[in-house]
């Protein structure tokens, strides 16, 4: 995964920026306020990934997992987080330095989250400098979930790269499920929120312990 790369992909939550304990507790907040009880923050590695509507499933007890109180922790969870997203949550460290060394060398930056479009480019333009991402997507109606192979053709289009000038870093089975839908290679980043074991499965091209490691699989220095 060398000389033919000219774009880089990346996740937003576990892979740019930390957010588990900012999502957990939004989560664990809306839970409470609807009655159920509160999850452990470890347990949001695995429920975080598909989505915000996803998330809240899976953190709900097995016998309310009906759509009316999905829907209505969802909400709630929509509104606590849109005030508390920028408490706790900070860029990975070498995640700043990694960016800034891709864009010295040429390379086109993007993201591809499944959080909601509008919510994604809010957190990206506080995090990051204007300009550090020449396209950022998110779940949109014309943009469906990952593992759906549309947001990174989507970014291929924007970018006017053809897929195979592509890589995929992310930090979780439907990132890596999403490369491989897409044909591009995925690269697995295992300071996210899951382990190097589930990234190998889900068919990571190959994995990295830190950011600026991504470096060495670019061949720059």
């Amino acid at each position: 995964m060398v000389k033919h790369i000219r774009g880089i992909v990346f996740d937003l939550d576990g892979t740019l920026l930390d957010t588990l304990e900012t999502l957990a507790a939004a989560h664990n907040e809306a839970l409470a306020r609807h009655g159920h009880p509160p999850r452990p923050v470890d347990a949001y590695r695995y429920y975080i990934g598909n989505g915000a509507r996803k998330c809240v499933e899976r953190s709900l007890p097995q016998d309310a997992r009906d759509d009316a109180t999905i829907d209505a922790v969802t909400a709630s969870f929509k509104v606590i987080y849109d005030d508390a997203w920028r408490r706790g949550t900070q860029p990975y460290e070498g995640i700043p330095e990694l960016v800034t060394r891709l864009r010295e060398r040429g390379y086109a930056l993007a993201v591809l989250s499944n959080k909601d479009h509008p919510f994604t480019e809010k957190i990206i333009e506080h995090f990051f400098d204007d300009g550090t991402f020449d396209a950022v997507q998110g779940h949109s109606d014309a943009v469906p979930h990952k593992p759906s192979p549309v947001g990174i053709r989507h970014i291929a289009d924007t970018l006017d790269l053809p897929l195979s000038a592509l890589t995929l870093v992310g930090d979780t089975r439907v990132d890596m499920e999403t490369a491989v839908a897409a044909g591009i290679d995925g690269v697995g980043a295992t300071w996210g929120f899951r382990d190097a074991a589930e990234l190998t499965e889900a068919g990571a091209t190959c994995l990295i312990d830190h950011p600026v490691a991504l470096c060495s699989q670019l061949g720059i220095s």
